[in-house]
């Protein structure tokens, strides 16, 4: 299959799920002190209870959103309850741009990302922009923050397409189980 038919078929997996079952899947995660998460977007996991119970726990918990200043490419902001959203081109909420509020990437613990597919080497398949593979290109930072899928289990795939500019992930969560790819500091 290639990437456009697995995007394809997934999303429309996706979309059937309950807004209950997408909200409960990401309670299986485990939170760190510097974190970043996504706001879910087209029945990706709900990460919304973890954010809440990361921030009861004083934990800090940063948003991507789109560079303004490196084309295709993700930048990191502090989130907190009264962060103000706006929806970016995509239609993804997002905070605003402010250089000054950015953290550094290699400040980050982990990275909780969404996705269309994965497989059982860690490869990720994304909605086809490169997005987190151009951000976390090993070329660009010394320091990688733990890269964790988040996914329901239908969206594992045997074997996936892949570039060598793709970057692969450390571990994906889904509602059942954890997949590890790869020990922190290992290459």
């Amino acid at each position: 299959m290639d990437k456009a038919s697995v995007r394809s078929k997934i999303k429309q997996e996706r979309r059937r799920l309950g807004r209950e079952f997408c909200h409960n899947a990401a309670k299986t995660l485990n939170p760190f002190q510097h974190i970043a998460v996504y706001l879910s977007h087209d029945n990706e996991m709900d990460l919304s209870p973890l954010i809440q119970e990361l921030w009861a726990q004083g934990k800090k918990v940063y948003l991507p959103l789109l560079h303004s200043e490196r084309e295709n490419e993700l930048c990191f902001t502090l989130y907190t309850p009264s962060t103000l959203l706006k929806p970016n081109k995509y239609g993804i909420l997002e905070p605003e741009y402010i250089a000054s509020q950015l953290i550094e990437i290699s400040k980050l613990e982990a990275v909780l990302m969404p996705l269309i597919a994965f497989d059982r080497q860690g490869h990720r398949l994304g909605t086809g922009g490169g997005y987190y593979d151009r951000t976390f290109s090993p070329a660009k930072i010394t320091k990688a923050p733990l890269l964790i899928g988040c996914a329901y289990q239908f969206q594992f795939c045997d074997m996936l397409p892949a570039e060598a500019h793709d970057v692969p992930m450390d571990s994906v969560v889904t509602e059942q189980q954890i997949y590890q790819f790869r020990e922190r500091g290992s290459d």
